[in-house]
């Protein structure tokens, strides 16, 4: 499986780092890269110092062997581990930088270690100081329900992934004020919900604090108790759309619609010989139907759409003829 199948955006710069990175990690801890990531757990084992074999006595020299073959050994090991190592970093890069868009690929394309290139990515768009600060914070004070395109979900993660953030660089916002901020960036169609809650918290003890949660999973039910209230409006426009459309005429003789018996080349086939010998432009003209057919098809398709109620009229100001189907009202 490669970085393709995560389904998630790439990363294009200091404006998504946050995001990318904890995915980024996640995907290189799935594959089992992550140790790549850190640094090496071994280190390279120091020779021992020998004496030369002619000054020792037996047990000096077999003392000395030993010594030798254990930092043979070790040496061996830290060598396998360095070359294990060394292919799981250059797996690990590969998959970095097919997560990477142009530019930073372009940044960091003569770097072939997996830690070094984590920590100039880190160093290039992770912001640190103020400015990480500053970015956090005009980018929650920019957050409406309008700019996240009416998603009531992701316009409170959003808020929830940004307060946190500050909360980790010690500037934790009061629960107050996420709760009012929320409130006031809704949307005009929210203000009669946004009463109803604030009433509900005027109620509270001043010195009580406001459960988030509770807020937000109030807020999540009310935007699907609207979607559910939309839904079957929605189906009744277009039921009602489709009621309007008008009824083609059909043939009784060949049984098909778009045209009328009198007019079936079936039934008349020199009909057909007529139309073939005239021009184009001619012969629509011709098939076009005048407005006197065009009033007895909607007469027809009121009288068929319209329950057989002797009681119920509709009465039209604009209508271009009156019709009703009981003579004996007259």
């Amino acid at each position: 499986m490669d970085s393709s199948s995560y389904k998630f955006p790439k990363l294009k710069g200091s404006n998504n780092w946050e995001i990318w990175s904890l995915r980024a990690e996640a995907v290189l801890t799935q594959k089992g890269y992550s140790s790549a990531m850190l640094p090496p757990k071994m280190a390279l084992p120091s020779e021992p110092f020998y004496q030369d074999p002619s000054t020792l006595d037996k047990d000096q020299i077999t003392a000395q062997k030993l010594t030798r073959d254990a930092y043979e050994l070790e040496l061996a090991e830290y060598k396998s581990y360095m070359v294990n190592r060394e292919v799981q970093s250059f797996q690990a890069t590969s998959l970095i930088r097919l997560m990477l868009e142009d530019g930073p690929l372009l940044q960091t394309r003569r770097i072939t270690d997996a830690r070094e290139l984590w920590s100039r990515l880190q160093s290039l768009y992770q912001p640190s100081g103020f400015s990480s600060e500053f970015l956090i914070s005009r980018e929650l004070f920019s957050t409406t329900l309008e700019r996240c395109k009416g998603s009531i979900e992701e316009y409170l993660t959003r808020i929830q992934r940004l307060t946190d953030e500050l909360a980790s660089k010690e500037l934790a916002i009061p629960n107050k004020v996420i709760a009012a901020y929320t409130l006031s960036n809704l949307g005009p169609e929210w203000e009669n919900t946004v009463a109803i809650i604030s009433q509900s918290y005027r109620s509270q003890s001043q010195n009580g604090d406001i459960d988030l949660l509770a807020l937000f999973s109030q807020l999540i039910d009310e935007s699907r108790r609207r979607k559910a209230i939309q839904q079957p409006d929605e189906m009744v426009m277009t039921t009602q759309a489709r009621s309007t459309r008008s009824i083609r005429p059909k043939c009784h003789h060949c049984k098909k619609p778009g045209h009328k018996a009198d007019k079936c080349w079936e039934k008349h086939p020199h009909l057909q010989k007529q139309a073939k010998s005239e021009p184009r432009n001619t012969r629509y003209q011709s098939e076009r139907p005048s407005k006197e057919a065009y009033i007895a098809e909607e007469e027809i398709a009121l009288h068929s759409s319209i329950p057989e109620d002797i009681g119920t009229w509709y009465l039209d100001s604009a209508a271009t003829s009156h019709i009703s189907a009981y003579k004996g009202l007259f």
